[in-house]
């Protein structure tokens, strides 16, 4: 059984092996050096053959680990220089071939190529970011539209809902107006 977990106290990245009886810390390219922000499991990397990895966000970029190994890759392509910082990382369930996404403290959504693992900024929000900052992607998210909310993503931030229901090629933000009765 592989469990990873965030140890949000010391920020580091920690791997288990035997159900949580010993714990190891991470390391690879230079991920011992940045606090980590958010992880999640995407069950079917194509550039690990179809197999699962965990996508690692930090304050210093996105790495990727193979369940079975303790060395994590970096995966910067396609961040801008400036526009590192993981806020937030969020990928679809088993069976389907979405993107994992990814919200930085400059309020920049990213999706990650499972194929080529290149980030690719899709929107912006305004104002100034806060850790309340959070981004989601639908569980059965596909590049292939096949139903009703299968490339749905969502993003909360400043306090506002925004919706994209074509993994990004398009947003909206919701409306909050309450009606009296």
């Amino acid at each position: 059984t592989v469990v990873t977990a965030i140890v949000h106290s010391e920020q580091q990245i920690l791997v288990t092996r035997d159900d949580g009886y010993s714990w190891q810390a991470v390391r690879g390219e230079g991920i011992q050096l940045t606090n980590a922000t958010s992880i999640s499991y995407h069950p079917g990397l194509a550039s690990l053959g179809g197999l699962g990895g965990f996508v690692i966000g930090t304050d210093g970029g996105a790495w990727m680990l193979e369940p079975d190994l303790h060395n994590a890759i970096k995966i910067n392509g396609g961040l801008i220089s400036q526009d590192k910082a993981f806020l937030s990382v969020d990928s679809p369930s088993r069976g389907t071939d979405g993107p994992t996404v990814g919200v930085t403290k400059n309020g920049t959504v990213y999706l990650l190529d499972s194929s080529s693992l290149n980030w690719t900024p899709v929107y912006q929000s305004s104002g100034s970011q806060r850790s309340a900052t959070r981004v989601a992607i639908a569980p059965h998210a596909s590049t292939f539209n096949t139903r009703s909310g299968d490339q749905d993503i969502i993003l909360v931030a400043n306090g506002q809902l925004h919706i994209s229901h074509d993994l990004g090629v398009s947003w909206a933000i919701a409306s909050q107006d309450r009606k009296s009765t």
